[in-house]
């Protein structure tokens, strides 16, 4: 008996009441500032570590006789690790080379199946401050370089 009151009074404690919202903890701060750095809504930003399906819009050339903008599905992902009192944000998008793959002389070319992009972000919360620390991959879709 003493052993299932001493349980209920710890779920009790364990769960607790309402403290009203939990505060973020500093690494989704950090993703939520890199999400907003990169021009994406940080009210809506994407499950953190989760892979997604995204589309990428891709500017053609101006002499195309194409349309501007086309999409190229693609599957992204953010992940973020502390790194001292600072963070690395990271964002990788792939996707099919057979559905985007563009030479460029910057960019390796688009071995198949998967082309990628990742950039990295160094994030200080406390500061409030974002910025870009490497740009790898393929020819970027989205062209953010």
């Amino acid at each position: 008996m003493l052993l299932v009151l001493a349980l209920l009074s710890a779920g009790a404690c364990i769960g607790g009441g309402d403290d009203g919202p939990t505060p973020l903890d500093d690494r989704y701060k950090a993703f939520l500032a890199a999400v907003g750095y990169v021009g994406d809504d940080p009210s809506n930003p994407p499950a953190l570590g989760t892979q997604f399906p995204c589309s990428i819009t891709v500017a053609l050339q101006p002499a195309s006789p194409q349309p501007t903008l086309r999409p190229v599905l693609a599957n992204c992902i953010w992940q973020v690790e502390p790194q001292g009192n600072l963070f690395i944000a990271t964002f990788n998008e792939s996707w099919r080379c057979d559905d985007f793959a563009a030479n460029s002389i910057k960019y390796p070319a688009c071995v198949p199946p998967i082309g990628f992009h990742e950039w990295q972000y160094q994030v200080d919360i406390r500061q409030g401050k974002v910025d870009e620390i490497s740009s790898k991959g393929q020819f970027a879709p989205d062209m953010r370089n």
